[in-house]
């Protein structure tokens, strides 16, 4: 009689082995096994690239939207303007609107000019427009626009 129950649990317990086993077996190594589809929507564009690409098109809203909180702005030759407000800093780009396009290539022989002449502007992203003004811009570490530089010319400075 005893040996009729050893048996019976020792069979109840070679299912249950069996059950464990099997489902390593079989589900954990189907779920490794499955891909994963993953969406590729290529490169995200860079912040700069994104920036010019706005100013080009005379985008405001795309441009608001890659502006730091505030934006320290300041127009070559004038008293303006200082630490501002994102919308503020928006306000200003009227500054630059009769630029059709701007050039923002680093290999300009302006560019370098510019930088070789201005060690504060080393870091920044100089742009010449069609019209010879100038716009410098600086992203900060959280990606975002945090100086802005105009110029009504690139002549004078």
């Amino acid at each position: 009689n005893r040996r009729g129950v050893t048996n019976i649990l020792l069979g109840v317990l070679g299912v249950i082995l069996a059950g464990v086993a099997g489902y390593f077996v079989f589900v954990k190594n189907h779920q490794t096994n499955t891909p994963i589809a993953i969406q590729q929507q290529g490169p995200k564009p860079t912040t700069s690239a994104e920036f010019e690409r706005a100013v080009n098109e005379k985008n405001i809203q795309d441009i608001y939207a890659l502006l730091a909180d505030t934006v320290d702005l300041n127009i070559e030759a004038t008293s303006c303007c200082g630490a501002m407000s994102r919308q503020e800093a928006l306000n200003r780009f009227d500054y630059i609107k009769d630029a059709k396009a701007f050039n923002f290539s680093p290999e300009q022989d302006v560019v370098k000019k510019i930088k070789g002449s201005y060690p504060n502007f080393e870091n920044d992203i100089v742009g010449i427009a069609d019209n010879e003004q100038v716009l410098i811009y600086h992203i900060n570490s959280q990606d975002e626009i945090d100086k802005i530089f105009f110029a009504i010319t690139y002549k004078i400075l």
